[in-house]
């Protein structure tokens, strides 16, 4: 019996593990594809780049040269756009490379919260079905083949909050200084998450404030390993969101407000469709309510460690409410800060339920089996192009759209709103424009002075001017409705 209970955690993390990829096995060889395909675009062209041209870290590139002769773009610090591109420079420029390594970080993230809750002090056994219950969050599992920095920051974060967790209870140095890491790691894939630091705030007000917990040398040296931790974090984005014009997310609210209305839509979204079937799905319900039913009633709010998270967790619901416009209602992986929260709480209903009584234990191993089914109803279709928004033809025709130019030729594009997902499908760089605009000189412009040889486009508003037809010296394929020209030489004056 002893042997059973030591085993069977292990065997359910696996047999969790194996699941999800034995679930996304017809996934791995796709190309970018379905929802939120423009931000997996731009990822997926940073690691190409990283891969093809410039392997430096600090240069992480996209498709377009719209902005001079440079087409670096820098963002968050691209640490998992370098890392696959390294992998892809060992095993192949594949799609199944690309989407095995994001799946391998998905699982060390499995395993960070199965660490976050045994610290937490939950069994092995209770630890193992939250990572269950966890790896079938939608969101999650939709994200977890697919090439988002996110996915870097949230698995980063699990750490940091478990060994934080872990500092405080042992107060041993080691423990500090590797939760100083992960959430450095973490705020330098993708700055929101700086906000789960929130805990180690905490942390270091009460040790200072509290005449009961008061540890002067304690707080100076937690406040230390943290600042120096956090001086790359600074330092990189100090660097590059000067270059960020146009960002909403860099303001909030406070620069694209919207009315109260509006924000009533997007709350109530939320409360109907997010949480419940995008974060959560049908099978964690009761497990979560569990919880804030006696997150309240014990006052779990008040015991050392849950003042901590809960202080992590307020700091994320204001970064939720200062980005309501942005997130608006269809932004997910900007929720992923959210997750590990939420599954602490269903892990803490699971572990209600499971030691109850015997009944109950049997309710929760049926909610349980329920959990990747609804999560595989839920997000069986997000991979089709109708999610992704793009014209069909770009997916039903990519093979002869990406041959019919040279790999490394520079092309105009048109039309492509998201500025790199028609890009990233035909695999082209160059000179990219929408909204059906495109002025005839600077076509002239681009082939002149640019050397650009070919355009296409999916706008008959734009192909079938007079003034743009006389720059076009031949139709070289038509793919439903995406043309590919070859331009006409500039006269040599």
């Amino acid at each position: 019996m002893d042997r059973v209970k030591k085993t069977a955690p292990i065997i359910i993390v696996v047999f969790t593990m194996i699941l999800s990829f034995l679930m996304h096995l017809n996934i791995f060889d796709k190309g970018v594809t379905g929802y939120h395909t423009w931000r997996q675009s731009q990822t997926g062209w940073n690691i190409r780049n990283f891969y093809r041209y410039d392997s430096n870290i600090f240069n992480p590139r996209i498709a377009s040269f719209n902005n001079g002769h440079d087409n670096i773009l820098r963002y968050e610090f691209p640490m998992l756009q370098w890392g696959v591109a390294m992998a892809e420079k060992v095993f192949g420029e594949t799609n199944r490379v690309m989407r095995v390594s994001i799946f391998l970080l998905g699982l060390f993230s499995l395993v960070g919260f199965y660490f976050l809750l045994r610290a937490l002090g939950f069994s092995p056994l209770l630890s193992s079905l939250g990572v269950f219950a966890f790896n079938f969050s939608p969101v999650f599992y939709y994200y977890t083949v697919n090439p988002l920095p996110d996915n870097l920051a949230l698995s980063a974060g699990i750490w940091y909050l478990y060994f934080f967790v872990e500092s405080v209870k042992k107060e041993r140095l080691g423990y500090s200084i590797l939760a100083g890491f992960f959430i450095s790691i973490a705020a330098l894939a993708k700055l929101p998450f700086i906000i789960l630091g929130g805990a180690s705030f905490a942390y270091v007000l009460r040790l200072l404030l509290s005449k009961k917990h008061r540890n002067i040398s304690l707080a100076t040296q937690q406040t230390i390993i943290y600042f120096l931790f956090l001086i790359p974090v600074f330092l990189w984005y100090k660097w590059v969101i000067p270059g960020w014009s146009g960002n909403g997310i860099l303001k909030g609210v406070f620069d694209n407000q919207i009315s109260y209305g509006e924000s009533q839509r997007i709350l109530r979204s939320h409360a109907e469709h997010m949480f419940p079937y995008v974060l959560l799905n049908q099978g964690h319900w009761l497990f979560l309510l569990t919880f804030v039913f006696f997150y309240f009633k014990n006052k779990l709010f008040r015991k050392e460690i849950g003042i901590y998270l809960t202080v992590s967790l307020l700091f994320v619901i204001l970064y939720f409410l200062l980005e309501i416009n942005m997130i608006n209602v269809n932004h997910d992986y900007y929720m992923l800060p959210f997750l590990p929260f939420l599954f602490m709480a269903v892990a803490y209903g699971i572990r209600y339920w499971w030691n109850y009584h015997k009944i109950t234990r049997y309710l929760t191993l049926i909610l349980l089996i329920s959990i990747p089914f609804f999560c595989y109803d839920l997000s069986k279709d997000k991979w089709t192009a109708k999610m992704g928004g793009y014209p069909p033809d770009l997916e039903i025709y990519q093979e002869e759209l990406t041959n019919a130019v040279p790999r490394d030729e520079k092309c105009i594009i048109v039309n492509d709103p998201s500025n790199y997902v028609f890009a990233y499908m035909i695999d082209k760089q160059g000179y990219i424009f929408a909204n059906d605009h495109l002025p005839a000189g600077w076509i002239t412009d681009l082939a002149t002075n640019h050397h650009i040889k070919y355009m296409y486009s999916n706008s008959r508003k734009i192909d079938e001017r007079a003034d743009v037809k006389e720059r076009i010296d031949s139709l070289i394929l038509e793919a439903g409705s995406i043309r590919v020209f070859k331009l006409k030489e500039p006269v040599e004056k």
